[in-house]
């Protein structure tokens, strides 16, 4: 399992589980057609290229969805770098427009929450519910910033970490960046009790 700020509730993990394997998919077929179409649909081309770019960097990102698919089916618990929470986003910010798109004429199967049907996913609100934060896209300006040394201790001060403004960089990754690490479980580490992001304009399910 994947250490996301609360522990995935079924929705989520049916989430996480089909939108990285639909990623894995297309980009299966970036790699047999040597070019990299769905990866510059999922990602900017910078990120792209801080691993590696072009069809070597499609591979790479590749084997680190691999990666955490695996990791997500797990019993253990992972925590995700920096730089694979932004993949994440990526990955979850398509999903959730073409499941919202294809939800309206039947090409998806609709996913439910205590047997009521989600008709709309909001990826904003998923990653504000799931994620810990968004420090791997801080402004590339801001990001420069942090990078200086004579600002480290800001950097330190805000506990920010070096993963995050590399990852919001997109500087070259090397096999540090992509280190899962492996957690216990903590007895604080709960399920959301919310159903605020599958129903994110009903008020009668607002928190």
């Amino acid at each position: 399992m994947l250490r996301f700020q609360c522990k995935p509730d079924a929705v989520f993990t049916e989430i996480i589980t089909r939108m990285l394997e639909s990623a894995i998919d297309d980009l299966e077929m970036d790699i047999d057609n040597k070019d990299s179409d769905f990866a510059e649909i999922f990602f900017e081309l910078d990120l792209i290229k801080a691993y590696g770019g072009g069809v070597e960097g499609v591979k790479l990102i590749k084997r680190e969805l691999e990666k955490l698919l695996k990791a997500h089916k797990a019993k253990e618990l992972y925590m995700p770098t920096d730089h694979h929470f932004k993949l994440m986003d990526r990955i979850l910010n398509i999903y959730c427009d073409l499941y919202n798109d294809y939800v309206q004429d039947g090409t998806f199967d609709i996913i439910c929450y205590k047997e009521r049907p989600i008709k709309k996913l909001n990826a904003g609100c998923i990653i504000e519910s799931y994620f810990w934060d968004e420090d791997y896209d801080f402004p590339p300006q801001t990001a420069k910033s942090m990078s200086q040394p004579e600002n480290k201790h800001i950097v330190d001060m805000m506990g920010l970490s070096d993963d995050a403004v590399s990852a919001s960089l997109n500087l070259p990754v090397d096999s540090s960046d992509m280190a899962l690490e492996k957690f216990e479980e903590d007895e604080d580490w709960k399920e959301s009790d919310s159903s605020w992001p599958w129903f994110p304009d009903d008020p009668e399910e607002e928190v």
